[in-house]
């Protein structure tokens, strides 16, 4: 079982009448410094458990809206593949991101970690969005040009 701090400082040692034994106000001074630095130790594991959470809950947060934005490239995909080239739109998604500097600490390192690749992986889907847009721009120009070419030769 955890020692806490109220244990340390309850903690009573026997004095013996013999010469040989402990220091009292040794001890005590002793006991004093471990009761501080347990509590010092505590209360930075409850913090440190408080960040993790909130880390935890943004994490999830930013899985979530990785996902949405992997649904809403797939549409998009899905969308470009059957339109006509004046049909498609160029639309941005701006996102929010969290206060950083609210965290300390190794929370917000991990936090600039995960901010980084989330730009990372949004920077890269955008550039895939924008390969895929041209791709599909020609090759529906180039259908909309072979079916001008074949209506030129039918009439």
């Amino acid at each position: 079982m955890p020692l806490t701090p109220a244990e340390v400082r309850a903690t009573q040692f026997a004095t013996t009448r013999v010469r040989s034994g402990y220091d009292v106000d040794e001890v005590d001074a002793f006991l004093d410094i471990v009761e501080s630095d347990i509590g010092r130790l505590s209360a930075d594991l409850l913090k440190s458990r408080d960040e993790a959470a909130v880390l935890r809950t943004q994490y999830d947060q930013l899985q979530l809206r990785l996902r949405a934005a992997e649904l809403e490239l797939a549409a998009a995909k899905a969308k470009i593949s059957t339109a006509n080239p004046q049909d498609i739109r160029h639309d941005t998604v701006e996102i929010a991101r969290p206060d950083i500097g609210q965290f300390t600490g190794d929370g917000a390192a991990a936090l600039a970690i995960a901010q980084a690749t989330a730009d990372e992986i949004i920077g890269s889907a955008r550039r895939q969005a924008r390969g895929i847009r041209t791709e599909m721009r020609s090759q529906l120009e180039a259908q909309l040009a072979e079916l001008n070419k074949s209506d030129a030769t039918d009439t």
